[in-house]
């Protein structure tokens, strides 16, 4: 008999692009001099006015009059960078960037000028998301410029809220903490006010980078598709058991650096209880993120009260520990398209099953293999087609859950293992 894993829905919240905030939440970070809300411990939004500036210790007032006037409805959409949609500019809009940090610290600072004008052109809303505005007012400091200087220091220190955009796809945490965002701030302030500079700020290029989906064949998760700061998934599962019978349960995917993570899950019918635990390891990922190679051992561990065979409910009380491992990779040869492998191989199998010792049954999962082609649209959202099993398959990976209906022997397929 074959042994199925559970098929699971994971329950999404949409959030909606207007939400009423709490002003007790508005807090004031002195280290940037600007006004933020406080979303958790951890993560807090730069907040604008509805001219995009700012919101300082000057307009404040203003800020909070408009407040009023709105019932407080602040409309996040509007004034938050929208990096779900990805875009073959994302790839462009890096590479312009990290190229004009590299002639920012080679000193070609008529060509750094240039670029910026280009990358302006490619992404209209750069100077809110970027210190691109710190740049071109560098830029113009060091040619001796200071009136332009400091008109582009302060459409910085008016407009910016970060150092890196969120298009510039896996450099989003690379200023985690905001410690170079600040410093630019400062040497802006300084410069604008006359003040005599105390620290001088260091330019790095970045390399341009493919974004990959969550748990796609040959790669872990992806931390942009999380908030900031955040390293885990909790998910709550439900469907239906092997014998049919609805199944709830959750699992949490934790990544515990850049190449390990682990991934307990549970699920109960009452009838059949499903312990498992996995170790997904990212033992290659290429420095642009273009091909990814996983590999990961887990161990399954079923209490089984009864089984269902021909429409006959036997009793067995059986418990099973089984375990195997899945070896997958991944390529990107575009930057919304990859090419997905893998193949799972479970000790208890077809050729090897599990003999029940209370009972005459055999137990036993199938190794399986798939070999697909992913296109990523949105961020943890991509269109997934080819074979599993020798059956085409196509349908959707959404936030590391799997909808695909089989072609070739008909019937939907609903997956959230997430090795």
């Amino acid at each position: 008999m074959r042994l199925t894993t559970l098929t699971t829905i994971l329950i999404a919240f949409l959030i909606t692009g207007c939400a009423t905030i709490q002003p007790k939440k508005i807090i004031y970070n002195e280290e940037k001099g600007i006004y933020e809300y406080r979303l958790n411990r951890k993560n807090s939004i730069t907040l604008r006015n509805e001219y995009q500036q700012l919101v300082d210790t000057i307009n404040y007032g203003h800020f909070k009059d408009e407040l009023a006037s709105i019932k407080n409805r602040y409309p996040f959409k509007k004034r938050l960078e929208i990096d779900h949609q990805l875009k073959k500019s994302d790839f462009e809009l890096s590479k312009l960037y990290g190229t004009i940090n590299q002639l920012t610290t080679e000193g070609d600072y008529q060509k750094s000028l240039e670029k910026l004008n280009s990358l302006s052109s490619l992404y209209p809303d750069i100077y809110k998301y970027s210190d691109c505005d710190y740049l071109k007012g560098y830029a113009f400091e060091k040619l001796g410029l200071p009136d332009s200087a400091k008109i582009s220091y302060g459409n910085f220190l008016k407009y910016s809220s970060q150092k890196l955009s969120s298009r510039f796809r896996g450099h989003r945490d690379d200023d985690l903490d905001d410690s170079i965002f600040i410093a630019e701030r400062n040497y802006a302030n300084n410069y604008h006010l006359n003040r005599e500079q105390t620290k001088s700020v260091s330019f790095y290029p970045i390399q341009p980078k493919f974004y990959y989906g969550s748990i796609q064949p040959g790669y872990t998760l992806n931390r942009e598709d999380l908030a900031k700061n955040s390293r885990g998934i909790l998910m709550f599962l439900f469907g239906a058991d092997m014998n049919g019978y609805f199944s709830g349960g959750y699992q949490y995917y934790y990544q515990i650096n850049e190449r390990f993570n682990i991934n307990p899950r549970y699920a109960t019918s009452g009838n059949i209880t499903e312990y498992s635990l996995a170790a997904p390891i990212q033992v290659y990922k290429s420095e642009n993120n273009q091909f990814g190679l996983k590999f990961t051992p887990f161990v399954n561990y079923l209490s089984i009260d009864s089984l269902k065979i021909d429409e006959q409910m036997y009793p067995i009380k059986e418990k099973l520990l089984n375990f195997g491992a899945r070896i997958s990779a991944g390529y990107y040869p575009f930057q919304h398209l990859a090419i997905g492998a893998y193949y799972q191989t479970n000790f208890y199998n077809e050729k090897n099953p599990f003999q029940s010792k209370k009972s005459d049954i055999e137990l036993w999962m199938f190794n399986e293999y798939d070999v697909s082609l992913y296109y990523n649209i949105f961020k943890g959202f991509s269109l997934k087609s080819g074979v599993k099993n020798d059956d085409l398959v196509a349908g959707i990976m959404w936030s590391c859950w799997e909808i695909s209906y089989n072609i070739s022997n008909p019937g939907l397929i609903l997956r959230v293992d997430m090795y």
